[in-house]
């Protein structure tokens, strides 16, 4: 998968995952860059606390919501 300027899977963008497994489901975080871990590409994602994650970037449609800079975030 290559993220291209234009998709709301690029770095800067807000996202949320949608799916249960991980235990930030459904917590806002900004894609800071993408990166290949174990031959995948990922989004490494910044949370409002300063915490890190490395996501999957496999159907981001199906997985995760992509949307607006949340209300209570915390630059």
């Amino acid at each position: 998968m290559n993220i291209s300027t234009t998709s709301p899977a690029r770095p800067g963008s807000f996202i949320r995952r949608l799916n249960p497994c991980g235990h930030r489901t459904g917590q806002w975080a900004q894609i800071l860059t993408t990166s290949i871990a174990h031959d995948q590409e990922h989004f490494l994602v910044i949370y409002h606390d300063s915490e890190t994650e490395l996501l999957p970037a496999e159907a981001p449609g199906q997985h995760y919501e992509f949307g607006p800079v949340p209300a209570h975030w915390n630059s």
